[in-house]
This record gives structure tokens, C-alpha cells and sequence, in this order.
């Protein structure tokens, strides 16, 4: 009888009144009329038959007749599509005497019943729509429930019956993992007999179920699997339709956490204990991620920095001995939850950068359970390289030679991302290593600047550790400093008084000691003959007073003389110093320009050639910048038969500006110095 209220066949209920008439009016006055249908109450499911009443209510006075007697009323049911109940529903109609001729009780109230058709419907957390990852994981229930019908007593029990049931699934759209959950709940699906209506099926998880599209699931319920089924009576089957949906996850997505995200740097790679933990959502691990090198290879390799020098110490040290490890110790990579991995840095030895290395995480679909394409994590973590800083009176304003023997200045170094040792300032070693760091002119073993690391190391008070980023160095008097030109310092910090550093660190930036200033008073040779450097010695402090020694720009001039028939070549060779862009050599009234070289030991050698020069005679030399400058004196030197060198300059440079005092008191610089330069070369510089 559902079926039919659904389907719109027809149906009427007729009352008949002994003794009695109905109210005339009780179809054409709507309050009467409502009044009756409201009159008729379900005992069970009334939300269903309330439908039914709303839509009798709706056709007014159509839904009813009045017999001519007006002793009988009939009700015509309406059509109602989403009629839908369960069981079959009693319905009672006590009729109210207002609506009688005769204003007096009925005694017995009126019954009919409404028989449910035999069905199945679905419901349990996999209705309406379930994603893949709900059934990787489990869990998910199908609660199947019958009307007009019972299960089976051993539906839970009989294997035959179970998959006979199983079998009443079938599936449409990406169907190419459907076999896989078919199986899985034959192999480990619970069934729950729950009443004779009611059976659920708890569902199994299913790893590796993955979905390119939808899929749609039908029920039919087998009547072999109903009560009555080896009776003789086989029950029909019963089609439930369209189940559930099964959608795939389109949504992955992972986040990284753990200490590797709190401020990471090198010397916590070189440390190693930082962890990296990865979360997703929308899906979950393979199950072997953990266990199979080659998934677990796949994600550390997703770990990667930009390559160059710096992240190729990433992508290829660290990740290296993370699969060293993980592949002997398992504690290093661990699958904590089906959502959640953690990895655990090893300590990296020699682990060192020089700037701070962004690393991005893009997990491979091959190590996922539902995903078809890559998960990206983009900037994941900042590994920060340890930097030093200088400042301090030292550096900000860079000193001349006479600030660094009065003392007093100071160097500050600021570590980033870096611990100085808790006793780089009292231990001597590593005080000792903290100083040399400093270098002058590149030369560790410049002589000058020695005697400054000397009288630091002489003073244990010249290093104090002010916090755990902030050494500061204040230099002491070097009464015997003295430089003849300036001089560069840079620091690189060894990792000895650094905490947990596996490299050197350089320290930025560098500064220069520079000479006092002076005005240039004319040539050596000038200042001699006219009696100023005299009036200068009378009335300055020796030290005061500079010779000032150029730079040579050649170095060696060879010239070969051979003699042919009544004429001759000559070759010129010169060898000069890379700032050299031309060479002229005059011989007589012959003048030959060389911008054309080879390089020989960083030197620059520039070749001309005459004919029909005699000997004896001379040429000149002249050495020119680019711009067409002379950058010394002219030289002249003698031609003679056969081959002739002439070492126009020292192997150690004598440039500079040496003090009156020390170059006349020191025979051996000052004749080293007339050895190749004439008083014309020397410039005399006074304050």
C-alpha cells in the first residue's frame, strides 16, 4: 500500500455513520474538513504520513465527498512521491463530534494500516560521499536496513552469505581500484548483525587505494541472503539504488614543523638532533614508507636547496648521511602516524656554508597513499650560515700608523647566527687562534703587523667575551709599529674559538691602517741641493720626516745587439708590471711603441725591435698607463754587442714612505734603495 500512496493509485477511505449524520458543511468548511484529516494519526513514522495529510489538506475540497444521506464521507489519498516509510504504519482516526449532525461522541475510534513494501536502504558514516582516504583508512560503516524484511540469522556468520552480499555491490565511473576494496572487505570487512532489520558492515582498511575519479556504488540485496532463503520461499531481491559515492582527494597538502624550523643554523646541521616533522592532510603515508629505501630515499631527496656551492652541501653531505643513517639506525626516519613522519637530523661533520640556504620540500606521490601528483612545501625551513661583523674605534674609523702605537682602539665582533666559546678569552690556545685570524696584506707573517698580535697576546686583558655573540678586542700600544704603507687587515675566525662551528668564519668588513699625512716637499735630490731638508731636520722630529719610494713598473730590461753584414737588429724585451698598457723605447731619433704583450709570471713583457742601431749607443724606456701616463722615469741604458739584462727592479718591493730616521740609520735599506732608484725618484713629504 506505500507503493501505492507514491505511486498515485487510488485510494479512499470511507466512513459510514450508524445512527448519526455528518455536518453538512464538513466538506465545504475548511476548519470542519481540516479538522478531519488532522483527525487521523499515525502511530509511528508520522513525519511520512504528515506528508500525506499536507497534500490532502492542499486539494481542499476535492479530497473529500458527502454522500446524499450525508451519513458517509469519503477521503481520496493524494498522490505523495516522497512517501517513505519503514514499517507499515497504523494509522487511527478518532472522528471529533463537532463534526457530527448529532453533537455526541464516537465510542470506537477507527483504524487502517498502511502496508511498507519490502526494501533495503543504506545509510552509516560512508553515506552520502566518502573520500579515498576514508577508506584507506577504515572504519567507514554501511548500515543496511530492511523494511518488510528479515536477515538471514547467520548473514554475520556464513561466509556464503557474506560475500553473496558483497557481491550485491557493484560500482561505476574510475572503477580500476574497485576489485581492490571488493576483496579487502571479503578478507576482513565486520559484520554486525544488529537486529533482524539491521546489518552493519564495518569496513577494513584498504592501503594503496587510489583514485583517479569517482566512483559510484549500487546495492541490490540478494533475497538469498534474507530470511527464508533455504525454506523454499526465497525472498526477491532488493534494489537499494544508488549507495554511496567514493570521491577522490584532490586537496593533499603537508605541513612542516619540528625544531628544524627554529632557527636553524650550520652549526645545528653539524650538531645534528634537529628534527623535521612532516603532517598531511587529505592523505596519509604510504605504509612503507618507513621500511622501503627506495620510498624513503625518494622523500629525502625532495629535501633540497637551490644548487650552487652552499645548497649542494645540503642536497648532497646532509642528505647523504641522513640515508646513511636511516638506513642502519631507524630512529633517524620514523612513521608516527599515518599522517605524521619524523625525521631526525644526524650530526653532519664538516657541515659549513657562507650564506644562508633556503630548503624546499616536494614529497613525491610515490611515498602517498591517495595523491597522483607531488605535494610542494615552498620555503620549508632557512638554514643560516654563521657571519661575523666588525665595528668597534678600530674599524668605523680606520686608524693611521701612529693610532696603533699610542693603543687604545677597539675591535668588536659580533657573531650572527654563531656562539663564541665560553672561554675563548681565557684560554690561551684559543686566544692565541682568535688573533692570529687577523692578517695583514693577505701575509701571515707580515712583520708589522706581528708585533701587534704580539703585544695583544702579551696582555690577557686585550680579549673580553662580552655575551655569547660579542667579543671585543682592545689593542694596546706597539711603540715599534711601523709601516711603510698601508696596511689591510681582514679577520677569519677559527673554528677553535667558535661553539659548535665545523669552519672557519670570515668577518666583515676589512680595514686599513694608513700613514700619516703628509705634503710632498719636492724630489730628495731637490730638497738636498736648495737646503730644505736641512731647515726640515731643524725643525721636525726625524720620524716626521718621509722619503717617499715609488713603485717600479719595470722590472727587467733585455736588449739584444747582433751584428748583420754592415747593419744590425736589436730586440728590446721589457718586463713590467701588469698596470703597464705600453712600452716606448727610443733609440736616437727612432721612436717604437709596444700596447701588444705576453704574460710571464703575472708580469707583462712587451717586445720591440730595430735595424741599422751601432754600438755604442743607448735607449730609452718608457712605461705608460691606458690612459697614455707616464708611471715612472724614463730609463736609459747602453747598447752593446750581443745579449744585455738589466734588473730595473728589487724581487720584494721597496714602495713606501720610510721615516728620515729609520732609513738613514738602516745602511743596508737605504743602500738597497740607491741600488735602483736615483735622489730624482725619492720624494721628500713632511705634516
Amino acid at each position: 500500500m506505500k507503493n501505492d500512496i507514491k505511486n498515485n493509485k487510488l485510494i479512499q477511505i470511507t466512513i459510514t455513520l450508524n445512527d448519526n449524520t455528518w455536518a453538512a458543511d464538513v466538506k465545504t468548511t475548511k476548519a470542519k474538513r481540516e479538522l478531519l484529516f488532522d483527525s487521523m494519526v499515525a502511530a509511528s513514522e508520522p513525519e511520512q504520513w504528515a506528508k500525506v495529510i499536507n497534500q490532502l489538506k492542499s486539494k481542499g475540497s476535492n479530497a473529500i465527498t458527502l454522500s446524499p444521506t450525508n451519513d458517509t464521507v469519503t477521503i481520496t489519498l493524494p498522490q505523495v512521491s516522497d512517501y517513505n516509510i519503514t514499517a507499515d504504519q497504523k494509522i487511527t482516526l478518532t472522528v471529533p463530534s463537532t463534526l457530527l449532525a448529532n453533537n455526541y461522541p464516537i465510542d470506537n475510534p477507527l483504524t487502517f494500516t498502511i502496508v511498507a513494501d519490502q526494501a533495503a536502504a543504506v545509510s552509516g558514516t560512508i553515506t552520502p560521499s566518502v573520500t579515498e582516504a576514508d577508506i584507506v583508512n577504515g572504519g567507514r560503516t554501511i548500515v543496511i536496513t530492511l523494511t518488510n524484511a528479515t536477515w538471514a540469522p547467520d548473514i554475520a556468520t556464513n561466509l556464503t552469505k557474506r560475500e553473496l552480499l558483497i557481491g550485491g555491490f557493484s560500482a561505476t565511473g574510475d572503477t580500476s581500484q574497485w576489485q581492490t576494496l571488493i576483496d579487502a572487505m571479503k578478507a576482513a570487512a565486520v559484520f554486525t548483525r544488529t537486529s533482524d532489520q539491521v546489518l552493519t558492515i564495518t569496513l577494513p582498511p584498504v592501503p594503496g587505494f587510489n583514485l583517479t575519479g569517482e566512483i559510484n556504488v549500487s546495492l541490490t540485496v540478494p533475497g538469498s541472503v534474507l530470511s527464508g532463503s533455504y525454506s523454499g520461499d526465497t525472498p526477491p531481491d532488493l534494489p537499494v539504488g544508488e549507495a554511496f559515492t567514493i570521491t577522490p582527494v584532490t586537496t593533499q597538502t603537508a605541513t612542516l614543523s619540528g625544531t628544524i624550523t627554529q632557527s636553524t643554523t650550520e652549526s645545528n646541521i653539524v650538531s645534528g638532533g634537529r628534527t623535521i616533522i612532516i603532517t598531511l592532510a587529505d592523505d596519509t603515508w604510504a605504509a612503507d614508507v618507513a621500511s622501503d629505501p627506495s620510498k624513503y630515499y625518494a622523500l629525502f631527496d625532495g629535501l633540497s636547496a637551490p644548487a650552487g656551492a652552499d645548497g649542494d652541501k645540503w642536497n648532497n653531505d646532509v642528505i647523504n648521511e641522513i640515508k646513511n643513517k636511516a638506513s642502519t639506525d631507524p630512529s633517524v626516519f620514523v612513521r608516527t602516524s599515518d599522517q605524521v613522519l619524523t625525521i631526525t637530523l644526524p650530526p653532519v661533520n664538516g657541515f659549513d656554508i657562507t650564506g644562508d640556504i633556503t630548503v624546499s620540500l616536494t614529497i613525491p606521490a610515490s611515498v602517498l597513499t591517495t595523491a597522483n601528483e607531488p605535494i610542494t612545501v615552498s620555503p620549508a625551513f632557512t638554514i643560516s650560515a654563521i657571519k661575523a661583523t666588525l665595528s668597534g674605534t678600530f674599524v668605523t674609523a680606520p686608524p693611521d700608523k701612529t693610532a696603533i702605537v699610542a693603543g687604545g682602539k677597539t675591535i668588536v665582533i659580533t657573531l650572527i647566527n654563531g656562539t663564541w666559546a665560553s672561554d675563548v678569552a681565557t684560554n690561551l690556545t684559543k686566544r692565541r687562534a682568535l688573533i692570529d685570524g687577523f692578517i695583514a696584506n693577505n701575509n701571515r707573517n707580515d712583520k708589522e703587523w706581528a708585533k701587534v698580535k704580539a703585544a695583544l697576546m702579551a696582555d690577557p686583558r686585550s680579549v673580553t667575551r662580552d655575551s655569547d655573540s660579542v667579543v671585543t678586542i682592545m689593542l694596546p700600544p706597539v711603540p715599534d709599529y711601523d709601516i711603510i704603507a698601508p696596511q689591510t687587515v681582514s679577520l677569519t675566525i677559527p673554528k677553535a674559538a667558535l661553539a659548535g662551528s665545523s669552519a672557519d668564519v670570515i668577518a666583515t668588513p676589512s680595514f686599513t691602517i694608513t700613514l700619516p699625512a703628509y705634503t710632498s716637499r719636492g724630489t730628495l735630490e731637490e730638497t738636498l741641493t736648495n737646503g730644505n731638508l736641512d731647515k726640515y731636520m731643524e725643525t721636525l722630529p726625524l720620524n716626521q720626516i718621509f722619503i717617499v719610494v715609488p713603485k717600479k713598473y719595470i722590472n727587467t730590461i733585455a736588449i739584444n745587439y747582433t751584428a748583420l753584414g754592415d747593419s744590425s737588429v736589436t730586440i728590446v724585451d721589457v718586463l713590467a708590471e701588469p698596470e703597464v698598457a705600453s712600452v716606448k723605447v727610443t733609440a736616437g731619433t727612432t721612436e717604437r711603441t709596444a700596447t701588444t704583450y705576453s704574460l710571464s709570471g703575472g708580469k707583462r713583457k712587451f717586445s720591440l725591435g730595430f735595424a741599422g742601431l751601432s754600438t755604442p749607443g743607448d735607449i730609452t724606456v718608457s712605461v705608460l698607463d691606458s690612459s697614455g701616463n707616464k708611471l715612472q722615469s724614463d730609463v736609459t741604458r747602453k747598447i752593446s754587442n750581443g745579449k744585455k739584462s738589466y734588473t730595473e727592479a728589487p724581487q720584494t718591493t721597496l714602495e713606501g714612505s720610510y721615516n728620515l730616521y729609520k732609513l738613514m740609520t738602516d745602511n743596508t735599506l737605504l743602500k738597497n734603495i740607491l741600488k735602483y732608484y736615483s735622489l730624482a725618484d725619492l720624494t721628500v713629504g713632511t705634516p
